[in-house]
């Protein structure tokens, strides 16, 4: 008799990732607020006078932290999620006989999800489809041009420390830049995966 598979921990666990990637954009948000907040205050002018360090700068950099800290850790998030689906299908697949194992309704929503046959019953294009995982676009559109603008500023501050620290928060940027590569990666395993199967 085959395995059967419920997959209730990776149900409960991409559950959590999506939580926290809805969650973390409200943190990052509270992040800017407050410093922002806190740059108007005497503390920080005094800060600034003992330092040298240009308020801009100093701001610049600042946004340049919270945008990799939370592109990062949304991209985390997301790769989380389809890893998770990838398990699924794996686990699902073992082999042309196993059919009982695919009669899991998380097999079956992971097939959904990517099926170019409810696409064209639905009359939709990839952009479509997916319309419900783009709330993150705007924000990360938002998060670019921020970066970009504090990129500038930063450059252009005159202060070498802020100009150092910016480089290196420019070059740990690669880090979420991998993981979206590396989330294509996963996106494309799961379609092999279910392309074999309609296939066999």
């Amino acid at each position: 008799m085959p395995e059967r598979h419920d997959f209730e921990v990776q149900r409960s666990e991409i559950a959590f990732f999506m939580e926290k990637a809805f969650q973390i954009s409200f943190v990052y948000f509270a992040g800017v607020a407050a410093f922002f907040a806190v740059s108007k205050s005497d503390v920080m002018a005094s800060i600034v006078r003992a330092t040298g360090v240009p308020l801009a700068g100093l701001a610049a950099v600042v946004i340049l932290l919270l945008n990799l800290v939370y592109v990062t850790l949304a991209c985390a998030c997301l790769f989380a999620v389809l890893k998770r689906g990838l398990f699924i299908l794996t686990h699902t697949s073992k082999s042309p006989s196993d059919r009982a194992a695919r009669e899991s309704i998380y097999w079956k929503w992971e097939e959904f999800v990517r099926s170019d046959d409810a696409k064209g019953a639905a009359r939709m294009r990839d952009i479509a489809w997916n319309i419900d995982n783009y709330y993150m676009v705007p924000l990360f559109s938002v998060i670019v041009v921020a970066s970009v603008i504090s990129v500038v500023v930063a450059m252009e501050s005159g202060s070498a420390i802020i100009q150092g620290v910016s480089s290196a928060l420019i070059a740990l940027h690669a880090i979420p830049g991998y993981i979206l590569r590396q989330l294509a990666v996963l996106d494309r395993q799961c379609r092999e995966i279910l392309q074999a199967e309609r296939g066999s």
